[in-house]
């Protein structure tokens, strides 16, 4: 399972352009809603965590264009 608090940290690291309307609050949905994705992607085998490695299967998905 990916630390939450690695998601939070990368959304709050990055630049945000002036005049951003974005909250606090609204960077911890963001943060709820990836960490959602993320345990939803490891349960259907599309994302795992092994050490320091990523590993995400292309096209795990499926996708809009008819095979």
């Amino acid at each position: 399972m990916t630390d939450p608090k690695v998601i939070i940290m990368l959304l709050e690291d990055r630049g945000r352009p002036r005049g951003s309307k974005m909250t606090e609050e609204d960077l911890m949905r963001l943060a709820k809603l990836a960490e959602d994705n993320v345990r939803l992607l490891e349960d259907l085998g599309c994302w795992k965590i092994e050490g320091d490695v990523i590993y995400y299967r292309i096209g795990c998905l499926g996708s809009y264009y008819p095979d």
